[in-house]
């Protein structure tokens, strides 16, 4: 059976990660899906549709880019796209299906930089 949610996050919650993330990081944009699985909607991972809508507003070629997650729905959503996956592995990934695993975040940027330069 599927996963349900892990947990829900109000969205108050949600707005002070997202400033934080931007505080942080150079980050253009930000995709979040509302919606709890068991309503089927597109965006909702493993779905893509977070992923084209990203490639539509910011012409995204999505089978060059990458996916990088903590969760099988991430590389999921990656592979429905034709992205290169990378997971950052927790105890909770559940997932054998990336291109990559990595310990940490900045081994994510290590792979993808690593996979770069081997297509150039």
């Amino acid at each position: 059976t599927e996963p349900k949610h892990i947990f829900y996050v109000p969205t108050a919650t949600l707005d002070a990660m997202h400033a934080k993330l931007r505080v942080a990081a150079a980050v253009d944009d930000i995709f979040v899906c509302p919606h709890d699985r068991s309503e089927g909607c597109e965006c909702c991972k493993p779905r893509p549709g977070m992923l084209f809508a990203a490639e539509k507003k910011w012409d995204i070629d999505l089978r060059r880019s990458f996916v990088v997650g903590d969760r099988w729905v991430d590389v999921e959503a990656g592979h429905a796209v034709g992205a290169y996956t990378v997971l950052v592995a927790r105890p909770y990934s559940d997932c054998r299906t990336a291109h990559e695993r990595v310990g940490e975040l900045r081994g994510a940027v290590d792979a993808i930089l690593r996979r770069l330069k081997e297509e150039s």
